[in-house]
């Protein structure tokens, strides 16, 4: 559980003198509140349709081995590509393999041929899904191809949010949709990490392929019927170790969830419960430890610690109890994804400095549940490989009873303004015209080049387009207005785009604060 790269950390298990020690517990006030016992009694169980996943990581990603080299850009569905990861690659030597893939495809059998034809590697858009920027876009195609998409997920949490995953799948489609030569290269810039790549492209292909294929902008990329097909074909171009570690039986529940919970919400373009809730309480069981454990809930903007807020705890020597609705002030307002993350606590909490490393984590979205008490059973959550063998049990032992259960209730009454904002739900559009358009506007959103704002009217006048328009081909161009105006000419679509800040403000907007 937890950042999985964090999981070579091995953290000292407690013998049995301490773990069949007299309960401790703590000293917080009104543990046993009405709240605590009418929560023991009601609960409903999660889905059991996504409890037929894997129960435990035993792989480490970062050690990883695969049959092609970091930096290698191998295809994954037609017009979809993807970098090799394993450590970050060189940008050159990506540069150099995409203008390899990219083929010679030309516009036109006569010869006439534009900037596509000449400069294949203009053909291809470079997604970064790193934590951090490019550090030197410029040797991919002067940086004119290559947007810092990043990864926005909760802490601990493994895959994308549901709206970063639209997102990721809107600036695609938006791309593939200018012309018929145009493809995607999806890579981690910064770590090279093979599964945030491999879910990238899972996200990509299953809202890409889905929103492309109603309205006029007809490709000829094949529909993906599920998110877990899109993630198995980038497996299979990769090759090697990943091929067999990185598959979702041996990776935990938390990853099957998320690609189940993205097709689900691309079939209904929406998820089934747009309010946000609020985490009243939690209370966590079938753990071997003496001592009540931290209770940590992360979400995409905000997090909670049972030391740090005001949580009363209550620890019976079985189950842990913590009631969140105590402050007022900072309520557990949770809007689409969140993880909630169990890590040791009391005298196990620093020993051998490992006491952030998570015990266990249960990772949802609030968009398909609802009020009420729910149940996170053995099967729903990820364990530490270090704990594996002693919570979830082999063939000798059957474990323990572990569960997290939480009681939600709707945040509406506790004055959010803007529940169903798509900054941070899971936003898309119905009419493939309007998916292009909201892509096209997060391509300039992300962009790693600026525009120059002297050049943008100057553009906008000589090609009888958009200033916002205008703005997003001098990205493309590398502020060349030469180049820019040939983009326009190239790029029908672009050039009847418009209002792109006026209409999709929301997403500039967030951005900037993002960054």
């Amino acid at each position: 559980a937890g950042d999985v790269c964090q999981l070579r950390i091995k953290r000292p298990i407690p013998s049995e003198e301490e773990l069949d020690s007299p309960p401790v517990r703590s000293k917080s006030e009104g543990m046993l509140s009405r709240w605590g016992r009418s929560f023991r009694r009601r609960s409903t169980s999660v889905d059991a349709r996504l409890r037929a996943i894997g129960t435990s990581l035993t792989n480490v990603f970062s050690g990883t081995e695969s049959a092609r080299n970091p930096g290698d850009v191998v295809k994954i569905w037609p017009r979809v590509y993807a970098v090799v990861g394993g450590q970050a690659p060189d940008l050159k030597h990506v540069s150099t393999m995409c203008r390899k893939e990219c083929g010679d495809v030309r516009h036109s059998d006569f010869g006439h041929g534009d900037a596509l034809d000449g400069e294949p590697l203009l053909r291809a858009l470079l997604i970064n899904v790193g934590d951090a920027p490019c550090a030197s876009p410029e040797l991919f195609a002067d940086g004119s191809r290559v947007i810092n998409a990043g990864w926005e997920a909760p802490k601990h949490a493994p895959g994308p949010a549901l709206a970063h995953a639209a997102r990721l799948g809107l600036a695609a489609a938006a791309w593939l949709a200018l012309d018929d030569r145009t493809l995607i290269v999806i890579g981690d810039l910064t770590a090279g990490d093979r599964a945030r790549c491999g879910l990238a492209c899972a996200a990509v292909l299953r809202v890409a392929s889905a929103v492309l294929e109603f309205g006029e902008l007809h490709t000829d990329i094949p529909r993906v019927d599920a998110a877990q097909e899109g993630y198995g074909a980038y497996l299979e171009a990769v090759g090697g170790d990943a091929k067999r570690q990185l598959d979702l039986k041996h990776l935990p529940p938390s990853f099957g969830r998320g690609l189940k919970h993205l097709d689900c919400a691309v079939e209904a373009r929406c998820l089934p419960n747009p309010r946000p809730l609020i985490l009243l309480g939690a209370s966590v069981r079938g753990l071997p430890v003496s001592e009540a454990p931290v209770l940590e809930v992360c979400s995409t903007s905000n997090d909670w610690s049972s030391e740090s807020d005001e949580m009363a705890v209550e620890w019976d020597g079985d189950e842990a109890f913590y009631s969140l609705d105590n402050n007022r002030d900072r309520p557990c307002v949770l809007r689409g994804d969140f993880a909630v993350v169990v890590r040791f606590g009391g005298r196990y909490k620093d020993v051998g400095g490992a006491g952030q490393a998570p015990i266990a984590r249960y990772v949802a979205s609030s968009g398909f549940l609802c009020d009420g008490a729910i149940d996170a059973r053995k099967v729903d959550i990820d364990v530490h490989p270090a704990y594996a063998g002693q919570i979830l049990g082999d063939r000798k032992h059957s474990g323990t009873d572990l569960r997290v259960r939480l009681a939600f209730c709707y945040a509406d009454e506790q004055g959010d303004d803007e529940p169903t904002s798509p900054v941070h739900f899971f936003a898309l559009p119905r009419r493939a015209e309007a998916a292009v358009d909201r892509g096209l506007a997060l391509l300039a959103a992300w962009h790693c080049i600026q525009p120059d704002t002297n050049m943008t009217s100057s553009l906008a006048k000589t090609a009888c387009c958009d200033n916002d328009v205008a703005s997003l081909a001098l990205q493309l161009a590398a502020n060349d207005e030469t180049k820019a105006f040939s983009t326009l000419s190239g790029f029908p679509t672009l050039s009847a785009a418009a209002g792109m800040r006026s209409k999709h403000g929301d997403l500039f907007s967030y951005v900037r604060s993002s960054r």
